[in-house]
């Protein structure tokens, strides 16, 4: 099993470190859930990358080896 990452926020700071890391290997794309708040987002981000992207990741962080809060002021 791999490890989960969940982000916080699915703007272009998200968008990049998830590209990077399936690009290297690091995760796939069934161990990253991304919490955003727009449907269309999430519709771009799922369908791009293969992710989970949801407005509510209360059960993924049960679960998350890691949380990485990505927003912008």
């Amino acid at each position: 099993m791999g490890k989960k990452i969940v982000f916080y926020g699915g703007g272009n700071m998200t968008e990049g470190i998830v590209r990077g890391l399936l690009d290297r290997g690091v995760s796939s794309p069934k161990d990253i859930t991304i919490s955003e708040i727009l449907p269309e987002r999430c519709t771009y981000l799922s369908k791009t990358y293969g992710v989970a992207a949801v407005a509510d990741v209360s059960n993924s962080v049960k679960e998350a080896y890691m949380v990485i809060v990505s927003v912008g002021a």
